[in-house]
């Protein structure tokens, strides 16, 4: 969740001025990855789970919110005795009337000339893990697309991207160590590419704007690394953990054709601790 991970937290300049814009909001507007959708009204259908040569693998579908379709595959399953994987891709349309409306959210705001939403997206992930060694890695991957939102004013003509896209990776070991329970030490990575986007609107006041007036954004950055540990209590059916995640983002601005860089805004360091209960 990106607010629990400190994401919710706003910009500081390097002047030391507190801008209004979330670090969330370098990744889209919603602080959902390219590629992840929101809660919405829908149909879903999901398979039965498949036997044979197909045991595993699961397919999903789902429909609705005016108008937002998607699909997905999914399998888990067994390489030989030692290692486990487990592996998802899904795509996805909005195409409504409302650039709001569908399950996601297009970096659009408005239908313009097509007279409809036209945004799509696509997402990945895959994880596997050595089970004698306790080592695993999770790799993800996503892309939006927007054919819309290039036709606002501030961004034609410009340039700008009409996709966002990110990848992340994670390896780590989850062994039992100690008698507590299993222990997990992990290490991250991930890096995004946002493109244009009508769902911000930064003031000239704004204490990271070099607009001459309320701006768009022409494209973002975002990268983090980070460690962290995860402590199983067997006996009470909870785990702690811990970790730590380092922030740096960019961020440039479009005000009708003109694209200035946002100033220099500062790193972001964040250190975070808790457990969970399993009922």
């Amino acid at each position: 969740d990106v607010e629990d991970s400190g994401l919710g937290l706003k910009l500081r300049g390097v002047n030391g001025g507190l801008s209004a814009v979330q670090w969330r909001r370098l990744i889209k507007h919603t602080g959902d990855q390219p590629g992840e959708s929101e809660r919405r009204q829908g149909i879903w259908w999901q398979s039965p789970d498949l036997d044979g040569p197909l045991k595993g693998l699961t397919f999903e579908a789902g429909w609705g919110a005016d108008d937002h379709w998607d699909v997905a595959a999914k399998y888990k399953g067994e390489i030989g005795n030692d290692i486990k994987i487990a592996l998802g891709i899904a795509y996805g349309e909005n195409d409504g009337t409302d650039a709001d409306a569908a399950y996601f959210e297009c970096t659009g705001t408005d239908v313009g000339s097509l007279g409809r939403a036209d945004c799509t997206q696509i997402g990945a992930s895959m994880s596997i893990m050595h089970t004698p060694t306790g080592l695993y890695m999770n790799v993800a991957a996503g892309q939006h697309t927007d054919k819309t939102v290039l036709e606002d004013a501030d961004l034609a003509g410009t340039g700008a991207s009409d996709k966002s896209e990110f990848w992340s990776i994670e390896a780590g070991i989850e062994q039992k160590f100690n008698s507590l329970g299993k222990t997990t030490l992990f290490g991250q990575y991930y890096d995004l590419d946002g493109g244009a986007s009508e769902r911000l609107s930064v003031a000239s006041t704004d204490a990271i704007s070099n607009a001459a007036g309320s701006a768009n954004v022409f494209s973002s950055g975002l990268q983090m690394y980070g460690v962290g540990v995860i402590q199983e209590l067997e006996s009470a059916g909870m785990s702690v953990y811990a970790y730590y995640r380092h922030y740096e983002g960019e961020l440039s601005l479009a005000r009708t054709g003109t694209v200035t860089k946002a100033d220099d805004f500062e790193d972001l360091d964040i250190v975070m601790t808790g457990a969970i209960i399993k009922f």
